[in-house]
């Protein structure tokens, strides 16, 4: 059973993404979870305290997925295969991008990266640069490895997930997150991803 700061915190984050920071007051999260302000005063000191408990243990949470990537690359002996592929876009659309939490911190960041440098450069952070540098990484060693038609690995970084990106604000960050969207995401995105290999002269990606 959740504990009394975990409600908070997870009102908050809702509440959060779905208004925006400055939309959302303590009275707000104090009556979605059903306590009075003191008894969220005991917990956090401040709204803005509750805001700075999400974004840390959001970048503690990517940041452990990112080197679980960084270690499988680092680790990966020989040819990346099928499952080597699957593994990196399962990781990042599953376990990221489809989280529940990790969606709701993208979604609060993408709306106050236009009121908050800080949170802007977050959003960026995680959004774009981290993502696209290891997915540069991945494909320079493909390419070293003779997988795919020269090029560079940043090039092929943001033809790789520009069109990723564009499905995840379509499907995934549009309205609530639902079934449905995840599952019309991964459609699209899975096809991608097929016909991205297939057009740089690897069958390594095999549809399931």
């Amino acid at each position: 059973m959740a504990s009394t700061k975990e409600k908070i915190t997870a009102t908050a984050l809702a509440l959060f993404a779905q208004r925006g920071y400055d939309g959302v007051s303590v009275r707000d999260i104090c009556k979605q979870v059903g306590i009075k302000e003191r008894s969220l005063y005991y917990h956090f000191p401040s709204k803005h305290a509750i805001l700075t408990t999400l974004l840390s243990h959001f970048e503690n949470r990517a940041a452990e997925g990112m080197a679980q990537l960084e270690q499988a690359l680092g680790d990966q002996q020989g040819p990346w295969g099928q499952v080597s592929y699957r593994m990196v876009c399962q990781a990042f659309f599953e376990g990221y991008l489809m989280d529940p939490f990790c969606n709701q911190v993208l979604r609060l960041l993408q709306m106050e990266q236009f009121h908050n440098p800080d949170l802007g450069e977050i959003y960026e952070r995680w959004m774009f640069r981290v993502p696209l540098a290891f997915q540069g990484r991945m494909f320079t060693a493909l390419v070293d490895l003779g997988l795919l038609h020269p090029a560079t690995g940043e090039d092929l970084a943001v033809a790789f997930y520009g069109p990723i990106h564009l499905f995840a604000q379509r499907w995934l960050f549009r309205g609530p997150l639902s079934e449905a969207g995840k599952e019309a995401f991964r459609q699209a995105a899975y096809r991608h991803v097929q016909r991205f290999f297939q057009e740089r002269g690897t069958d390594a990606w095999q549809p399931s």
